[in-house]
């Protein structure tokens, strides 16, 4: 038996390897490349895929191929690359050496929904936004929105490399709220050269007040959002309470108090269990769970809420496979009240899903 048969046989025939880390406490952006690998098959190549707990590795028979992947994820994802060569065995008399390759890809330690704090200087190169953002979106670009000003910016890869900075708070952090009242801001005072502005979002004043001191004196706060389109009174909405939040960071204290806000407001709460009974799509899932590196409740809950941000982002929608999911079909249509649900994907962005496992079994 040859070498590359005995490598075959005892499973252990890969020659590169491709790490994807992001060293963050939420993995939707590891979720979102595994639709991105699905919808163009670029897992064909492989020889096995693994989780790890902070990440996913990538192994592959070919070194060509594990350059090709490299190159789709970062063009897909902000990221960058180191590599390394392992030297397995040598033939002195022939001359020859054999290697093993890894490539270890970092993704950006920003997740949807996270709060920042940038850098003076990327702010104003943003065109003089403020520095507290929110992250709308992580595709190819870190999407950001002022939620003060409604003004938008990308952050690519050698941009966030370049003078790196981490988030000031994580979704775990965020409390929730109720709506007091909401007032519109139709105008506002832009400084000459800001960057562009959101149409889908709407400024406005919010009113909240922390949802376990409803009822108490004095405990209502003003702030402005970019949540005006979602929000009205008496809505549920998290936000992160920056009075009450254990933040180090030296950029935040290099800040002026009174930019600084107290509550930044980042995404309406639905009912959870509605959402979940009247989704009529699903996607499909490359990588197994796997119960000895990850805590299955908490992953569970993770995908969960990758699952509700394609219900509301429709641009990330467009980028992925989305599929009808016949099991629901009759529970969504024997349904038809309105219910304060975002509008989801509608059916020409969903696809068949093709069982060729039932067709076997027919024929």
């Amino acid at each position: 038996m040859c070498d590359d048969c005995q490598r075959a046989e005892a499973k252990d025939f890969w020659r590169a390897c491709v790490q994807v880390r992001q060293k963050c406490e939420f993995k939707k952006t590891l979720f979102y490349l595994e639709q991105l690998v699905l919808k163009h098959r670029a897992h064909l190549s492989t020889t096995a895929i693994k989780p790890v707990s902070t990440g996913v590795d990538f192994f592959y028979a070919k070194l060509q191929d594990a350059r090709k992947f490299v190159d789709f994820i970062t063009a897909h994802l902000p990221c960058r690359y180191s590599y390394a060569q392992e030297l397995v065995t040598h033939d002195v008399k022939n001359n020859t050496y054999d290697y093993k390759h890894t490539f270890c890809v970092e993704v950006v330690p920003i997740c949807r929904g996270d709060l920042i704090c940038l850098p003076k200087k990327i702010a104003q190169a943003l065109g003089n936004m403020n520095q507290m953002v929110v992250c709308v979106r992580v595709n190819n670009v870190v999407g950001v929105i002022d939620p003060s000003t409604l003004q938008i910016a990308n952050v690519n890869a050698t941009q966030y490399w370049r003078d790196p900075f981490q988030t000031l708070c994580q979704s775990k952090q965020l409390s929730e709220f109720y709506v007091v009242d909401v007032e519109y801001i139709d105008f506002i005072q832009l400084t000459a050269g800001c960057s562009h502005l959101s149409t889908k979002h709407r400024l406005a004043d919010i009113w909240v007040v922390p949802s376990n001191q409803i009822g108490q004196d004095n405990q209502e706060v003003c702030t402005r959002s970019h949540l005006g389109h979602l929000l009205k009174p008496g809505d549920l909405v998290l936000g992160y309470d920056l009075r009450n939040s254990n933040v180090n960071s030296s950029l935040l204290d290099d800040m002026e108090t009174d930019k600084i806000p107290d509550i930044i407001l980042v995404r309406k709460i639905y009912d959870r269990s509605v959402r979940r009974e009247r989704r009529n799509w699903k996607v499909k899932r490359l990588i197994q769970n796997d119960s000895d590196v990850y805590d299955s409740s908490s992953l569970d809950n993770e995908f969960e809420n990758f699952l509700e941000d394609l219900e509301e982002d429709e641009q990330m929608r467009q980028k992925i496979n989305i599929y009808w999911d016949n099991e629901k079909e009759q529970a969504v249509c024997s349904k038809d009240i309105a219910l304060d649900l975002p509008p989801g994907p509608s059916l020409h962005e969903m696809l068949n899903d093709l069982d060729l496992s039932a067709d076997i079994e027919m024929n």
